[in-house]
């Protein structure tokens, strides 16, 4: 289906918009109406005074049918208020989809502009409110957990909450946090936006595997960051050199350590002790398993002998059937060796020891 005209990138075309919506109803007979609407749209920003405040926006178009309007042209423009936006005229993508950027110096406490885009046939308005804020002088997590029971084997999520500062204690909501994790294995949503009390929060997805702890960071990021995700591209140079001049950068950091909520045991099974001959390799199997017989999968081992060389497998992880074999080197005639095999994220371990083969007695006679 035909829209008028099709543009391969984002033409940033400065033409106002009616001669747009002119361009876009002539340019072919063979247009066919685009509704639009809003998909996704942040309707507050917030930056220092003095610098860019920056909102991405997604419009969908559509046909009458309710399909995406595919590489229909979709003009912007600020109706009133202060403010640019990119780009003035594009083609929606094979999704319908026009995504669009407005950026607007933060001069007051609180400055609206309204936006208005248009089809061929279509016109939809929408307002973007910008605000001007103090510095940020501190990130605080609010009462975090200095240690979670946590399910082992299986993934489990729990929230972190955070607040931002000014110089005066005083709670600021419109800042842009970013959470990341430097150590441990889980996985960050992103940062929700502040409630009326300036909490922000976030989720955070654990494993269930690895119970190393895990070590946060909390980022108050600038318009600069911002304009980095969405990309430079169509951006007026004036633009971004007052962009990259305003990178500040205010970190907290947090320390959650993590303990299996389930008890675990751990057996040997000297029936599998290998390797009897002189000078052979030996293996043990280990079994791992919680307290009502499940078997424990992927559990970290670390295994210890005495003498320290006869350990070739120091390192080691439990099967999907809760097991895992440790290999020592070959037994010396009457040597014992005491084996250790420890779960760290558990506290637990086994400990075995295991002699060397008796040589059998000289003959009668020898000497």
């Amino acid at each position: 289906m035909h829209y008028g005209i099709r543009l391969g990138g984002l033409a940033l075309s400065c033409l106002p918009l009616i001669a747009c919506q002119d361009q876009l109803a002539t340019s072919s007979a063979e247009a066919h109406p685009a509704t639009l609407h809003i998909s996704h749209s942040e309707r507050a920003i917030y930056a220092r005074a003095g610098e860019f405040a920056v909102a991405a926006f997604d419009l969908q178009a559509s046909e009458p049918s309710g399909a995406p309007a595919r590489y229909c042209p979709v003009a912007i423009e600020i109706v009133s208020g202060p403010g640019e936006v990119v780009p003035s005229i594009a083609a929606a993508d094979s999704s319908g989809v026009v995504r669009g950027l407005f950026y607007a110096l933060a001069t007051e406490s609180v400055a609206r502009s309204l936006l208005r885009a248009a089809t061929s046939s279509d016109t939809i308005h929408f307002t973007i409110f910008t605000y001007a804020i103090p510095d940020v002088e501190a990130i605080e997590f609010i009462s975090p957990p200095r240690e979670l029971l946590l399910p082992p084997g299986k993934p489990s999520t729990f929230t972190l909450l955070l607040q931002a500062k000014d110089a005066a204690g005083v709670t600021l909501p419109g800042v842009d946090l970013r959470l990341s994790l430097r150590r441990g294995s889980a996985a960050v949503s992103r940062i929700r936006k502040a409630d009326a009390a300036g909490v922000y929060e976030a989720e955070i997805r654990f494993s269930g595997v690895d119970f190393t702890p895990l070590e946060f960071e909390a980022v108050a990021v600038s318009s600069v960051d911002l304009l980095d995700s969405f990309g430079a591209a169509g951006i007026p140079q004036r633009i971004l050199q007052k962009f990259s001049g305003s990178k500040s950068r205010v970190i907290a950091q947090l320390s959650i350590a993590v303990r299996p909520s389930r008890s675990l045991k751990l057996s040997l099974d000297m029936t599998s002790f290998t390797g009897s001959a002189r000078g052979s390799l030996r293996r043990v199997v280990v079994r791992a398993y919680y307290d009502d017989g499940e078997a424990a999968a992927g559990v970290k081992l670390t295994v210890a002998t005495d003498p320290p060389a006869a350990c070739l497998t120091p390192a080691l992880q439990t099967n999907s059937d809760g097991t895992a074999a440790a290999t020592l080197a070959p037994v010396k005639d009457r040597e014992m060796i005491a084996l250790r095999i420890f779960a760290p994220d558990y506290g637990v371990e086994v400990q075995q020891t295991i002699n060397g083969p008796t040589p059998n007695p000289a003959p009668a006679g020898e000497k």
